[in-house]
């Protein structure tokens, strides 16, 4: 399996897209409940990656691959719903 970079370009395309497709025959109460579902899902993961350092700093975890997996998912999680969130208020 190949790992490449995930850019601010390929997010915010990515959130066009997937917010493009929500709109289209949705409601905006459909849109709404998205939209805090991502926030929901991005704060989670916030919280994971935080859990993740703290086990790390007080020596509970020594998985350091674990922790930098936590950290890359809410940081592209934290990206994405940005991008969400400036592609309506665009809108």
């Amino acid at each position: 399996m190949r790992l490449t970079n995930v850019s601010n370009d390929t997010i915010a395309k990515k959130a066009t897209h997937d917010l493009h497709n929500v709109v289209n025959g949705s409601s905006f109460d459909t849109l709404f409940k998205k939209v805090l579902g991502q926030i929901d899902d991005a704060n989670q993961l916030q919280m994971d990656a935080s859990t993740a350092e703290l086990e790390f700093a007080m020596g509970e975890s020594t998985n350091t691959h674990d922790l930098l997996i936590a950290q890359q998912k809410a940081l592209i999680s934290l990206q994405y719903t940005t991008a969400v969130k400036n592609n309506i208020m665009d809108a």
